[in-house]
């Protein structure tokens, strides 16, 4: 018995790990992005990026954050409005959220924030990360009330504390 466990456990973790070599293997053409200048690499990564996410929600919102944040507004928005004008989650709310206002719009993450947790309200982190942008942008009432809704849901979760900490010192909030 013994012997039989042993065998189909080493088979077992020898096609395991045949499955994620040939899942992992390379098959992006380096060349596209080696020595181009930054512009037409980051072009080709997400020219790639697109072809792999699919329906993907979060890999899209990804995906519109850099050209977002890249300088191609107007692209990223559409990512964003395509994502949630379909049936987005209250998680899709919330990372669009971020990019908003991570990039200074409080006043287009804000209402992303609210709508994300009126679908989920009980999400702390959702609750969390609301709660430390709003303090940075300085609409304190608000971001405490958020703050106080995420630790009722997770008391003991350090990661909310910390962020509120630093977003009272005017530092971002980490992921």
């Amino acid at each position: 018995m013994r012997r039989t466990t042993l065998a189909f456990g080493a088979l077992s973790f020898f096609l395991l790990g045949a499955a994620t070599a040939l899942a992992g293997k390379l098959t992006f053409d380096m060349s596209r992005v080696r020595g181009q200048e930054p512009a037409a690499a980051a072009a080709a990564l997400l020219a790639e990026a697109e072809a792999q996410a699919g329906t993907g929600t979060w890999e899209r919102i990804a995906i519109g954050d850099v050209y977002y944040r890249g300088g191609d507004r107007e692209r990223g928005q559409k990512y964003f409005d395509a994502v949630l004008g379909a049936t987005p989650e209250a998680s899709d709310f919330f990372r669009v959220a971020i990019v908003y206002a991570d990039g200074g719009e409080w006043d287009k993450a804000k209402p992303l924030f609210e709508r994300g947790l009126a679908l989920k309200p009980k999400d702390h982190r959702g609750a969390a990360d609301a709660a430390a942008w709003a303090i940075l942008y300085k609409d304190r009432e608000w971001g405490e009330a958020q703050f106080l809704r995420a630790v009722s849901e997770a008391p003991g979760n350090t990661y909310h504390y910390v962020n509120m900490a630093g977003a009272y010192l005017g530092l971002k909030p980490r992921e």
